[in-house]
């Protein structure tokens, strides 16, 4: 137990975010977050609802596999299981430009041959941190239908195993020599 809660990341995170059965909202933009790991790219699939709530409804993470297999697969997922949501966006880290090692195009030139083009703003990685403990505390209301309310922030477990589990303490601060946290 210790071990997976000392030095989290996110310790906001809790049972309150994970909403079961969370759907898309018919005609509401969808948000695709790509992140190009090596041979393991991996892509959230976001809405933002009329509370101004991040909802996380799937991911898909490749396993040992190149970026044009996996993108063309995102294309069939968005096309079989997001077809009534509006207009969609990608977002990538600005990382995605770089061409690496001997690669002839970079991540973000692949997914422009594909007709996806993803955009991203470089920031600190202690900016997004921020950002998104922020989501994690605070929470939106409707007082006419939900007085109390729920997190500004929730995730669909089903469909985003990964992603529960990384939040859960998967993701960690790696520690220093003295046992505390390196939060650089």
């Amino acid at each position: 137990y210790q071990a997976s809660v000392k030095n989290r990341v996110f310790p906001e995170f809790k049972a309150v975010h994970q909403q079961v059965g969370l759907q898309p909202v018919r005609g509401l933009p969808l948000f695709r977050v790509w992140d190009f790991g090596f041979h393991c790219p991996a892509v959230l699939f976001c809405q933002i609802d009329a509370l101004g709530r991040l909802l996380v409804l799937r991911e898909e993470v490749g396993h040992q596999e190149v970026l044009r297999p996996f993108a063309q697969r995102v294309l069939n997922i968005t096309e079989t299981e997001f077809a009534i949501t509006g207009a969609v966006s990608d977002f990538c880290d600005p990382a995605g430009h770089q061409h690496q090692n001997l690669l002839e195009y970079s991540s973000v030139e692949l997914l422009n041959k594909l007709g996806i083009y993803p955009t991203g703003v470089k920031a600190p990685v202690r900016e997004g941190l921020e950002k998104t403990r922020h989501l994690l505390i605070e929470w939106r209301a409707d007082p006419l239908s939900d007085p109390i309310g729920s997190p500004a922030l929730l995730v669909n477990p089903t469909h985003c195993p990964q992603l529960c589990t990384a939040l859960l303490g998967a993701y960690r601060f790696r520690e220093h020599p003295n046992g505390s946290p390196c939060l650089s």
